[in-house]
């Protein structure tokens, strides 16, 4: 899977399970990928950008359902997402989001939280903008 679909993926499973070092880190990623910065703050708001390609806004939204969801996923998302990815697309998309719901999950539960040198950091940056 391309960078930026993966980190649509991910994005999508962090705007529901809000893993503090999940952020942190594919904040950076996602933008080493080639999201922007703006694109980044919306999809962890979850709210899929305009300004992503069809197959990243299709990856983002069926991983915000599937993250948001606690029974088998509806027939119309699973073939929404195969119109435009294909089976095999989707297959590899779920794979994705169920490899980062992990991720998120074992962040959450073990409190995994951003390093205290960046926090001082990302305050002081936040400090700046205001």
């Amino acid at each position: 899977m391309p960078k930026l679909e993966a980190e649509a993926a991910i994005l999508g499973v962090l705007s529901v399970t809000k893993a503090a070092y999940g952020i942190y880190a594919h904040t950076i990623l996602a933008e080493k990928a080639g999201h922007t910065a703006e694109e980044v703050k919306s999809m962890l708001a979850g709210i899929c950008p305009t300004t992503v390609a069809e197959r990243q806004a299709v990856i983002f939204n069926l991983a915000v359902k599937l993250a948001e969801t606690s029974c088998p996923l509806d027939k119309k998302s699973f073939d929404d997402a195969a119109s435009v990815l294909g089976l095999e697309g989707v297959a590899a998309a779920i794979q994705q989001i169920a490899a980062f719901m992990y991720a998120s999950i074992m962040l959450n539960a073990g409190d995994v939280s951003v390093p205290t040198t960046v926090n001082a950091r990302m305050e002081e940056t936040d400090e700046d903008l205001h």
